[in-house]
């Protein structure tokens, strides 16, 4: 032990001679002369193009709604534009459905276009519900149409839902994605029955001063639904209450011609049967089913449907005609 003592001394002491020659040695050595720094020449900045993505695609949509399989098909008017109520395509759980959709080009260039489905409430996203378009990718000249087929599959155990749809596409030497047009709006309803007609309707928000339209508000358009005599009609009522508060409750009422149901009339309503809604804090939505007695007297009758959002209420006519033809 004394031994390997001595020596871990001996070499201590050799290297720090060493240090102290090496330090003498740098302090003896005259500095050499400093070289002038090269200097990087710095370019002179030239404006940059901001990106832009240039005049927008003349692009026009079509679904093919006469020529669609698979699915069921109702309307449903929206209280802000009545006139033009929107398709609504309706499936079962486990089924499935087809629809030709036609691109047409007004535009004097080619495009790459890869469509696909969103939706028209963020964030959100499809539940037990699969699509994909066929061709996906299309090739589309100047002034020309070229054409896809929309296929929805719905699993068994999909949960009953509502979803708004919307088709966009994305257009290679644009670099951006369009929203074809209005009329590529539509809704897709997964749901045991097919409703005869569906409404929305937008409350105001509670305790905000009503707007002052600056047009005249457009009336309710009234349908015509037809029930056979002994049979049930489906009417669902979207409701955008224009509030997450649960306080705020919907109500709704159903009267003939402002007065009590007819005999052998009846009707059920269902609250938010649906598990899947848009916004659903601040949605509600109500199945109205409507059933006429076996002998009930063929006819037309005038229905008035008045729904209660807090104290906002509006009233929704239409004609349910009883017959025995198809």
């Amino acid at each position: 032990m004394k031994f390997l003592t001595r020596l871990r001394i001996a070499v201590a002491v050799i290297l720090l001679a060493i240090v102290i020659i090496a330090l003498a040695v740098y302090l003896a050595t005259p500095p050499a002369p400093s070289q002038t720094p090269e200097v990087t020449p710095i370019p002179t900045p030239m404006p940059t193009a901001t990106a832009t993505l240039g005049p927008y695609p003349k692009l026009a949509f079509r679904a093919d709604f006469a020529s669609l399989e698979g699915f069921n098909l109702t309307e449903m008017q929206v209280q802000t534009h009545p006139s033009i109520p929107y398709p609504v395509l309706v499936l079962r759980q486990g089924g499935s459905g087809s629809i030709p959709i036609m691109l047409n080009s007004t535009d004097d260039k080619d495009y790459t276009v890869s469509l696909d489905v969103g939706l028209d409430v963020l964030p959100g996203k499809f539940e037990g519900v699969r699509y994909i378009f066929s061709p996906t990718t299309l090739n589309l000249k100047g002034g020309a149409k070229v054409n896809s087929i929309l296929s929805i599959e719905v699993d068994l155990d999909a949960p009953t839902a509502y979803y708004g749809l919307l088709v966009r596409a994305y257009i290679k030497e644009w670099g951006g994605s369009i929203l074809i047009n209005p009329m590529s709006y539509f809704g897709l309803l997964i749901y045991p029955y097919t409703p005869s007609y569906a409404y929305h309707v937008m409350a105001p928000t509670p305790g905000w001063p009503e707007p002052t339209p600056s047009y005249t508000p457009f009336p309710w358009i009234t349908p015509t639904i037809a029930v056979k005599p002994g049979g049930t009609v489906y009417i669902m009522f979207d409701i955008d209450k224009g509030t997450s508060d649960p306080a705020v409750q919907v109500k709704i009422d159903l009267s003939y011609d402002s007065g009590s149901l007819p005999s052998g009339m009846s009707a059920m309503f269902i609250s938010d049967p649906l598990k899947v809604v848009p916004a659903a804090p601040f949605g509600s939505v109500i199945m109205l089913n409507l059933t006429v007695a076996e002998d009930f007297p063929e006819g037309t009758y005038r229905m008035i449907a008045t729904i209660a959002v807090g104290s906002y209420a509006v009233q929704i006519p239409f004609d349910l005609t009883v017959t025995s033809q198809k």
